[in-house]
């Protein structure tokens, strides 16, 4: 049996997290956890390596997406997908630091994010 690539949704509003959940289940990814502060993504990502991380960059407590990521990417590389409802120049340029495989502005379709997934695969 071919082993699912994992995820880790990094949203604070728990509903848009559930929806991100059934739409990457569905198209064939593992959820190894979904959570609302950078403290918690990066010991989650640390511990369990997923291949994806679906990031916003506005989270609840101390630490954003972007300063989340960076911790991260101290130890590894996943692929990184940003979403925002703040989308300046700034936002943006530190966020293409990453290389990141999409930048995604608020509100997210689910047709936007299953673009995202499809070219995942690809």
């Amino acid at each position: 049996m071919e082993k699912k690539p994992k995820v880790l949704i990094v949203e604070d509003e728990f509903i848009s997290g559930l929806l991100w959940t059934t739409i990457f289940e569905q198209n064939g990814y593992e959820i190894c956890g979904q959570v609302g502060k950078g403290e918690q993504a990066v010991q989650l990502a640390l511990s369990e390596r997923p291949e994806v991380i679906l990031m916003d960059i506005g989270l609840a407590g101390p630490m954003d997406g972007i300063e989340t990521a960076h911790e991260i990417y101290k130890i590894y590389h996943p692929e990184l997908i940003f979403m925002t409802g703040y989308s300046d120049k700034e936002t943006i340029g530190k966020a293409e630091a990453f290389k990141a495989v999409a930048f995604l502005n608020k509100p997210i379709s689910t047709e936007q994010l299953e673009s995202v997934i499809a070219r995942l695969k690809s």
